[in-house]
């Protein structure tokens, strides 16, 4: 098992307030991209539902993760929330599956 840390977040946008919040959450996705220990950090929208969006992080381990959810870029996030999120965030948890037939396959 590696000591990543990785996890899809799924949230709603408030439909009224779309654009700006998508422009909310692209500069949080940068300055997360900064930090250190972000392998990768990507945002999409649904293509069904336009204010659905999936966050997929992965963290190099879990100091890294932890300092991301201690520092700045995420306390606005959680500051920001309530004006642009309508609902629960829906986090999972990953684990990768490392089997030898699977490795290298694609990067």
């Amino acid at each position: 098992m590696s000591d990543r840390v990785a996890l899809i977040a799924k949230m709603r946008l408030r439909a009224e307030i779309r654009d700006e919040a998508a422009s909310w959450l692209n500069t949080a996705k940068v300055r997360s991209r900064s930090e250190p220990g972000c392998l990768t950090y990507n945002i999409h929208i649904d293509a069904n539902e336009p204010v659905m969006l999936i966050f997929y992080e992965i963290w190099e381990d879990k100091a890294a993760f932890r300092l991301h959810l201690e520092g700045d870029v995420f306390a606005e996030f959680m500051h920001g929330k309530e004006r642009y999120v309508q609902g629960e965030i829906e986090i999972t948890n990953l684990e990768e599956l490392n089997n030898e037939n699977t490795k290298g396959a694609c990067r």
